[in-house]
């Protein structure tokens, strides 16, 4: 018995939604990156460590929001009909 081979569009899909996550997280680490040298920077120790948490808090909840399965953003026209 043979293996089902994913159609062309199955596996399209899969390496680009790849591509799009991989991108994303390399520009959240280099904004990350430019973002802890300023920091570390201008701020002292003790507030520069408070502000890091802050912001790795923040990076982390817009990684995890941009992962939500099955949401979207409303559209003006879905908006509009609901009203």
């Amino acid at each position: 018995m043979s293996a089902v081979r994913p159609t062309v569009r199955v596996r399209l899909t899969a390496y680009y939604t790849t591509l799009f996550v991989g991108c994303t997280v390399l520009v959240m680490a280099a904004a990350y990156w430019l973002m802890y040298r300023h920091i570390t920077a201008t701020l002292p120790e003790g507030e520069a460590g408070r502000a890091l948490a802050e912001l790795a808090w923040q990076f982390a909840l817009v990684l995890l929001g941009s992962r939500r399965s099955g949401a979207s953003w409303p559209t003006p026209a879905t908006s509009c009909a609901a009203r």
